[in-house]
């Protein structure tokens, strides 16, 4: 699915991209169309190593942003636009999994086994974001008050901030399970992640050239989003842990466009 989002994105964006040039001398080819919206959405990430993390249940946030829209063609638009998104999921270390923590800061695992360390059972990773999404646009004419649109595009996220709240055991005490809330986990994820999105949806003519916008997107990380370092420690099998993680969502846009 990743390669299908890839593809169609980047062909569309340079077919109607192309097509724009052909354009030029068409003044009424060419408007503007500003934005802005809020969309509720469920997030959580798909693991390619299920042996070792699983998911274990999604995050919700509603981000809000600004979309620009440029029409190409009586029904083509370009789109670009920016918003301040959270993401992030609820996961399940399956392995013996172990780091040390320091000022709420996880460390690189020492060459010995440390005096104290903790085992990683489970963690809500919450991550922020800026996202600039990048698309083409299919919007059929008004009838009467209604519009029907579909979009396909890329997303370039670039991440803030992370912090997690996990659920260990400490080797001092591994009967019972404490959570260490507002880890700063900046360093486990990488700083640029790319996914494709689809959305589908209407439009309604509430006056004059406002309307109201709202549809149904999925977005499909296209590479993992965690790096692969030195601080977490899989203690049966004498290595490092190497997570391999995309990330998903599905949203509820609604908005405010002007034409």
């Amino acid at each position: 699915m990743a390669n299908f989002f890839k593809k169609i994105s980047i062909s569309l964006f340079f077919l109607f991209g192309a097509s724009s040039f052909a354009q030029q001398s068409d003044a009424d080819q060419h408007k503007w169309r500003l934005g802005a919206y809020a969309a509720p959405s469920f997030h959580w990430f798909s693991s390619r190593n299920k042996d070792l993390i699983k998911h274990k249940g999604v995050n919700f946030s509603a981000p809000m942003g600004l979309q620009g829209e440029y029409k190409l063609v009586s029904f083509v638009y370009v789109f670009t636009g920016i918003s301040y998104r959270y993401t992030g999921a609820n996961l399940q270390y399956l392995a013996n999994t172990q780091y040390v923590v320091d000022n709420n800061q996880i460390q690189v695992y020492p060459d010995k086994t440390p005096s104290s360390f903790y085992t990683l059972k489970t963690r809500n990773i919450g991550i922020h974001g800026i996202d600039v999404p990048m698309g083409v646009k299919l919007r059929t004419k008004d009838m009467g008050v209604w519009a029907i649109f579909g979009e396909i595009g890329l997303n370039h996220g670039f991440r803030v901030s992370s912090k997690s709240d996990d659920k260990v055991v400490s080797n001092s005490n591994p009967n019972q399970q404490v959570i260490l809330p507002g880890l700063n986990t900046k360093n486990d994820v990488f700083l640029y992640d790319l996914s494709g999105f689809i959305y589908f949806g209407a439009e309604f003519n509430l006056v004059s050239k406002w309307y109201l916008n709202f549809g149904l997107g999925y977005y499909a990380g296209f590479f993992n989003s965690m790096k692969k370092n030195d601080n977490y420690y899989l203690a049966d099998e004498q290595e490092f842990l190497r997570p391999d993680m995309l990330s998903r969502s599905v949203a509820l846009r609604i908005g405010i466009v002007f034409n």
